[in-house]
């Protein structure tokens, strides 16, 4: 009997054994496989949310969530502000979206931020502003162009920090640019700034990574961000990243409305959010297309017209429709304001896109107008305003054609 209870003894020990070391391969083997594979093999578009910290504390400055599709290149920014006002459900209260913000914890953060969008987020990029400044210098600086000069006023003098027009600013230039702050900004506000920097820290990081690979210099570049990847992976996360056609980005922040909450300034989403996830799905929509088809590779131009009686709604809706990446080239008031019914002026050929127009403002109101550049070149090039005009009607809500 004793010799069975061994023999019983035995096998469990080696059950155990083999549970244990079959755990801590199942462990290697998820921290070697690289988390792009299935991504780029499932040809998904790959979302990234990049972090800049405020000056000397683990507080969000700005937060971009880049979406990049491999097979064209394209990609598309959305701009989350960091007073995004939100329901805190593990809080119970309503603040701001960055209140859940830890840097070596930022899986509640990101999770929110997610919810919000509607889409997965694939990995997460940190900036401190210290590392900040030792990537800006690692790379040779940042050209950035400044409409209006930088300055301050010390013992009743005007002194200039960064004069205006094209520059290259060194790390520490770069933190002076972001964290700029005067009462009466008129020309550029923190928010336009922040977002300038970002597609600067893009474009001279795909300009300067072959040399930031280099094994010796490699040893500095990885310390420059704060992320869970290995090394290995953080690298194939950049090298696919940064093929994208910076020319191409399209930029978007989540608008809505400011509200005072507890003496906090949040910014309330609109819609309650279901606007940015809608311009989120649209870009989407965007980014993988390829340019074959009945639509074009390219932006179309809007017109939009009031012909209501409620002031600025043309320009709300402008607002509106560039998040969905149309270039809202005018906006102004119709020829009068009783337009029952909201009307899309098509001057294209493309009806797939004109399809996705209608359904965006759910109008089916839609007339053709065909510029005749054969019969007299001149005025049809004279007349013509936009691939669109948009009169926006009474039926028109500020989001859609209520019928």
């Amino acid at each position: 009997m004793s010799h069975i209870k061994i023999e019983g003894s035995v096998l469990l020990l080696l059950l155990i054994v083999s549970l244990v070391i079959g755990g801590v391969v199942v462990v290697v083997l998820s921290s070697t496989t690289d988390p792009m594979e299935k991504i780029i093999g499932e040809e998904q578009v790959l979302n990234v949310l990049f972090i800049l910290e405020k000056e000397a504390v683990e507080q969000v400055l700005s937060a971009y969530v880049l979406m990049y599709y491999p097979p064209t290149r394209k990609a598309a920014i959305i701009d989350i502000p960091p007073e995004t006002g939100l329901i805190i459900k593990n809080l119970n209260r309503v603040d701001s979206i960055d209140i859940l913000y830890k840097r070596w914890n930022v899986e509640p953060f990101t999770k929110e931020v997610a919810n919000l969008l509607g889409i997965p987020l694939h990995f997460t990029l940190v900036f401190s502003q210290d590392r900040l400044l030792k990537l800006v210098d690692l790379m040779d600086g940042l050209s950035v162009f400044i409409p209006q000069e930088l300055e301050y006023e010390e013992g009743g003098k005007k002194k200039i920090i960064l004069p205006t027009g094209r520059v290259t600013l060194d790390g520490a230039k770069t933190l002076q640019y972001l964290n700029y702050r005067m009462p009466e900004e008129e020309i550029e506000s923190p928010e336009q700034r922040s977002s300038k920097i970002f597609l600067a820290l893009l474009r001279r990081l795909q300009e300067r990574f072959s040399f930031m690979q280099q094994p010796e210099v490699w040893k500095v570049s990885k310390t420059c961000f704060v992320t869970p990847l290995s090394d290995e992976h953080l690298q194939r996360l950049l090298t696919e990243v940064l093929r994208l056609d910076t020319e191409r980005v399209a930029m978007h922040r989540i608008s809505g409305l400011y509200r005072e909450v507890s003496g906090k300034r949040l910014l309330f989403p609109s819609y309650e959010g279901e606007l940015i996830r809608e311009v989120v799905r649209q870009n989407v929509s965007l980014l993988v297309r390829q340019q074959e088809g009945n639509i074009p590779d390219r932006v179309f131009t809007l017109e939009i017209l009031n012909g209501t009686p409620l002031s600025g709604l043309a320009r709300r809706t402008g607002e509106l429709m560039k998040g969905f990446g149309y270039d809202v080239i005018s906006t102004g008031n119709a020829e009068r304001n009783d337009y029952e019914k909201t009307l899309i002026i098509d001057r294209t050929n493309y009806p797939d896109m004109t399809k996705q127009l209608s359904g965006l403002l759910r109008c089916t109101n839609i007339v053709q107008e065909r510029p005749n550049t054969e019969e007299n070149t001149e005025l049809s090039l004279e007349t013509y305003r936009a691939d669109y005009t948009i009169i926006l009607g009474k039926d028109f809500n500020g989001r859609y054609v209520v019928r």
